[in-house]
């Protein structure tokens, strides 16, 4: 049966000058604000409040009240550096915004890109199904190599956990490196290609 061919919905060429131009452009960023960000421990996410917009507008009226009203805040309380944080945070939230429009939008494409080149290497794998079995010259040898790829991970797990187990033996290869098997349709086993998230 003949594969029923899907439509693509995404068909974009980076060249190598704009993947370099990018490139250097995001390691310049992240060189000038990584040394000025933090990091904050799980434990200590879950007692934080996450300030929120209109806590936001909460807080900076606050600040504003206390500037102009000392005679109201604590002692301790530095009004300097409650500045300096609200200022950060006026900074690094339209960036984080940007950032994570740039990230939802990459996990797209990825998500795309996944899916078209795993239903392209679906329908290359059909197509060689029907080559193997009408004894097409070559098709066996590439056939075996993809179900012996996919079987070794399988088995993967299994020979990490035996240390004692001795290392798959090389397939044996032919005269250009190509891995032999048994030209005859009738000795093969059909293996479904893994799924798609494995």
């Amino acid at each position: 049966m003949n594969a029923i061919p899907f439509k693509r919905r995404y068909d974009q060429v980076f060249p190598e000058d704009e993947q370099a131009a990018t490139a250097a452009d995001l390691a310049s960023i992240e060189n000038r604000l990584m040394p000025k960000l933090s990091h904050v421990e799980a434990a200590d996410k879950k007692r934080m409040t996450r300030l929120g917009t209109g806590s936001f507008g909460w807080v900076n009226l606050c600040f504003g009240y206390g500037s102009r009203n000392p005679q109201f805040k604590q002692g301790f309380l530095d009004m300097a550096a409650w500045e300096r944080d609200l200022d950060a945070i006026a900074y690094l939230t339209p960036l984080k915004q940007q950032v994570d429009r740039i990230a939802a939008a990459l996990d797209d494409t990825l998500i795309l890109l996944g899916f078209q080149a795993y239903e392209a290497a679906r329908m290359f794998y059909a197509a060689l199904k029907s080559a193997v079995a009408s004894g097409q010259p070559g098709a066996a040898a590439i056939y075996a190599d993809l179900a012996r790829h996919y079987a070794n991970r399988a088995t993967a797990f299994v020979a990490a956990a035996d240390q004692s187990a001795a290392p798959p033996a090389p397939p044996a290869t032919g005269p250009l490196g190509e891995a032999e098997f048994d030209s005859d349709a009738e000795s093969l086993e059909f293996f479904e290609p893994p799924a798609m998230n494995e």
